[in-house]
């Protein structure tokens, strides 16, 4: 239908794989055949407004390796997530501090409230090629995962408050539910050299809590949130963390 419709337009190549590879993938094959400093990402489910690729090309010049503009997230019951950053200004980013926020939802002063996803996002092309690209093993959060990957090796992002896409909570074979807490694993570990052994071991329980609550598995919920109190409450304690996600899970859910 693409090459039917579409096959005319100068500027647009259509790319076939030849099996279901991965959103990761594919990104990385158009970066290889794209011929622009600055790569913008779409998913296929988003509407991007008009005036995006305005603000990514902003930050870009001002020295961003990558940046992120806000969205409203919206699922099929008509339940909306804003997903609004806070304006940040190009700034190294640090891997510890963007782990802590993302798998165990601590925002500090060197990250602060914000969100990555990669169908808001835009990447040096340079900069993405010499890190290899989208890890093609990550078929879910594969945005978390580069963003990571890259604060390793010293990189800048810059993340703006204008909310510019649309993002449209779609399920297949591939995403939803405990998938996703497969992948929430899997890039825990990934990374688990970074978090302290006490944060790996909170970050991991709270995807089995979660991972129960999906599967209705009431008893092993009941189980594993008494046996864990130290993941609740304390100082360690991600006790709001934990609601605030079942509340959202189930809210997408209705």
């Amino acid at each position: 239908i693409l090459e039917d419709t579409f096959s005319q337009i100068a500027n647009l190549k259509i790319i076939t794989n030849k099996d279901n590879s991965g959103q990761s993938y594919s990104r990385n094959i158009a970066a290889e055949f794209s011929s622009s400093d600055l790569l913008i990402f779409f998913d296929d489910d988003d509407i991007s407004h008009t005036e995006r690729a305005i603000e990514h090309l902003q930050m870009f010049e001002s020295g961003a390796d990558f940046s992120f503009v806000s969205s409203i997230k919206r699922y099929p019951n008509l339940y909306e997530v804003l997903c609004q950053n806070e304006d940040r200004k190009v700034a190294k980013l640090d891997a510890l501090a963007l782990l802590r926020r993302l798998a165990l939802g601590q925002a500090t002063k060197t990250v602060g409230e914000v969100w990555i996803p990669a169908s808001t996002s835009a990447i040096d092309r340079s900069f993405f090629l010499s890190i290899g690209g989208y890890d093609s093993e990550m078929r879910r959060l594969e945005d978390a995962e580069i963003v990571v990957r890259a604060a390793q090796i010293g990189c800048y992002g810059a993340w703006s408050s204008k909310v510019l896409v649309d993002r449209t909570s779609t399920h297949s074979a591939m995403k939803g539910g405990s998938i996703e807490m497969d992948y929430e694993k899997k890039f825990v570990l990934k990374f688990q050299e970074v978090l302290s052994k006490t944060e790996v071991r909170h970050a991991l329980k709270l995807i089995e809590i979660r991972r129960a609550y999906f599967s209705k598995r009431i008893a092993r919920l009941i189980f594993l949130s008494f046996t864990s109190p130290a993941l609740l409450v304390g100082r360690q304690g991600k006790l709001s963390v934990f609601l605030k996600r079942l509340i959202h899970d189930k809210r997408q859910k209705k």
